[in-house]
């Protein structure tokens, strides 16, 4: 069988998983991304506000190189925020 390959140039550098749950469901929203900051687009952002309950925001961070985590360099637990957003 052939080798699958991803399209794009491989990721090098520190990547951040940034993870948005609630008790109805615990895959809300879901956000690779090597920025240090990020925004969610009004879609996402909609659906975040549309859940209306308890959320959880987990961010797992690691260090990449050539799509790869080397040993020592993660994946890292950070941050394990609980929120609730009012109108």
């Amino acid at each position: 069988m052939p080798s699958a390959r991803a399209h794009g140039d491989p990721f090098n550098g520190y990547g951040t998983l940034l993870a948005v749950s609630s008790t109805s469901n615990p895959k809300l929203a879901r956000v690779f991304t090597g920025a240090s900051t990020w925004t969610p687009s009004a879609a996402i952002w909609q659906a975040i506000v549309d859940d209306g309950g308890s959320l959880t925001v987990t961010l797992v961070g690691a260090d990449f190189e050539q799509n790869r985590i080397p040993d020592g360099a993660g994946p890292y637990l950070g941050s394990v925020t609980a929120l609730t957003i009012a109108p």
